[in-house]
């Protein structure tokens, strides 16, 4: 089969990247294609270095830290202390010089230490969740974060999708998992402190295809800066798409627990009467809580304290259960990644978690039933 027979990776010019990520998709190399298909043709060793040495200088000139990269396909840095590593020209030289270089992969450090730069990542066999994600901007009014993201972006082996930018007025976190399958698997995820990201163009051994990472929009040197703000608006708009609830967390009472007793035949429990007969608006927005978007049942909400444009804070409606899933980790009383139902959600704004408390209030404002015949 020849190289024509195959779609070649071809770079995207800016503007395009995002669009590009779900416009069809012309960037993707078919999981069957050599690895010539993605070079045109074969390269020797030392020009395979030649092409690594100016990468890695074109990042360290731009003021970021470059290490090399395990070739034993774990993509996976190739110094013991590489967070604490301060790279020279003379270590790139070391690394990636020469007619046959030490190392065939170069990888790029992110967080505070290194430019304050994180990395975006949707994974390859989930680029299709960008065009629920672009749809989704334009209805926020955010979807001039997403072009801005075409500064710089480069394409993995398995075709997922790589975007860079700096944050100011705030110290990237560390890397964060943004959305998940129903079953768990990462399909959007950040790099931030002590975390590294490989980088075009290492080839060969450092990915288990074999294939080499590219080039899809600009580079260091147009590499977008997102306020804080931005960011939260940013991982938003991919955390809508995070499929994945975990099990409803026990709540956490205030008071020592109690043996657990069910309510008496025919009676109806003042918390399970809440959540039965309120709605999620009653619950949060006396609290500062506003709506920041609705498709169906899935409901998107803003906490206290952030602009709605900024994005949302926490889902309702995503199950039949119809629980609050908080994914901000600045939400308090909630905690990060667990379901609430509404009577736990009333507890914690308004007893401090404290479920006795809350349910006898409940009880004095007419919520609850007694069994027949009880006082």
């Amino acid at each position: 089969m020849t190289n024509s027979q195959h779609e070649e990776r071809r770079p995207l010019s800016p503007g395009a990247a995002f669009m590009k990520s779900f416009d069809g998709d012309t960037t993707t190399i078919p999981a069957s294609a050599p690895e010539t298909a993605l070079a045109g043709t074969p390269r020797t060793a030392s020009a395979a270095g030649a092409d690594l040495l100016t990468g890695a200088r074109r990042l360290h000139a731009a003021g970021l830290r470059v290490i090399p990269v395990k070739a034993d396909e774990s993509k996976a840095p190739a110094l013991r202390r590489w967070p604490e590593h301060r790279t020279t020209e003379a270590d790139l030289d070391r690394w990636f010089g020469g007619p046959s270089p030490r190392y065939v992969a170069l990888g790029m450090v992110c967080g505070p230490e290194a430019g304050n730069v994180e990395m975006l990542e949707v994974e390859g066999p989930h680029t299709a969740l960008c065009a629920p994600i672009y749809a989704h901007a334009q209805r926020a009014g955010n979807a001039y974060l997403l072009h801005r993201l075409d500064g710089w972006s480069e394409r993995s082996p398995s075709g997922g999708i790589h975007w860079f930018y700096r944050v100011e007025g705030q110290d990237v976190p560390g890397s964060v998992q943004l959305a998940r399958t129903e079953t768990g698997k990462v399909m959007v995820e950040t790099r931030g402190a002590r975390g590294m990201a490989v980088m075009a163009p290492s080839a060969g051994a450092a990915h288990p295809s074999g294939r080499g990472w590219t080039v899809g929009t600009g580079g260091p040197e147009t590499m977008p800066t997102l306020t804080a703000a931005e960011r939260d608006a940013l991982h938003a708009l991919f955390r809508a798409q995070d499929r994945h609830t975990p099990a409803d967390a026990p709540p956490t009472p205030t008071r020592p627990p109690q043996p657990p007793m069910g309510p008496p035949s025919g009676a109806v429990r003042a918390g399970d009467d809440y959540t039965a007969r309120t709605t999620w608006a009653e619950v949060l927005e006396p609290h500062g809580w506003t709506l920041h978007s609705a498709a169906g049942d899935l409901l998107h909400w803003t906490r206290p304290g952030k602009e709605t444009a900024a994005g949302p804070s926490a889902t309702t409606g995503r199950t039949p259960e119809d629980r609050l899933y908080v994914f901000s980790t600045n939400a308090a009383p909630f905690r990060e990644r667990t379901p609430y139902n509404r009577f736990a959600a009333y507890a914690l704004l308004n007893h401090s978690g404290d479920y006795t408390a809350a349910a006898r209030e409940l009880a004095r404002q007419g919520y609850g039933r007694r069994p027949r015949g009880g006082r």
